[in-house]
């Protein structure tokens, strides 16, 4: 998570907004799942001040063939760690989110945080 200096935006008494953009699932070492964990575990405990987060969400075919994944369900390491980091009692507007599965839109904007 970017670290705000406090002179900057401590002083100011408004809700921020963020706005998730994960990296692409193209290895073994997890890093999109261990990134949702840690933001998704950072945002109520160091973060108070965000009151809205929007994850992007999408899959697409680039020109030269290779594919860019920035969906949440890339892998089951990926959406494992985002249902697990949002139902938290902390985070509400969870509609996607219903018995225990998440079905993110198959690509767009995905904003129930």
């Amino acid at each position: 998570m970017v670290q705000f200096k406090k002179r900057n935006l401590a002083s100011i008494f408004i809700p921020l907004v963020i706005f998730f953009i994960s990296g692409c699932h193209g290895d073994s070492s997890n890093l999109k799942a261990i990134w949702y964990s840690d933001a998704l575990s950072d945002l109520p405990a160091k973060y108070k001040r965000i009151k809205i987060a929007i994850v992007y969400s999408e899959r697409w075919v680039n020109d030269d063939g290779t594919i860019s994944d920035l969906r949440i369900n890339s892998s089951n390491q990926s959406l494992d760690a985002f249902i697990e980091g949002i139902s938290k009692d902390y985070f509400f507007g969870k509609e996607s989110l219903t018995s225990g599965s998440f079905q993110p839109p198959d690509s767009g904007c995905f904003t129930g945080i």
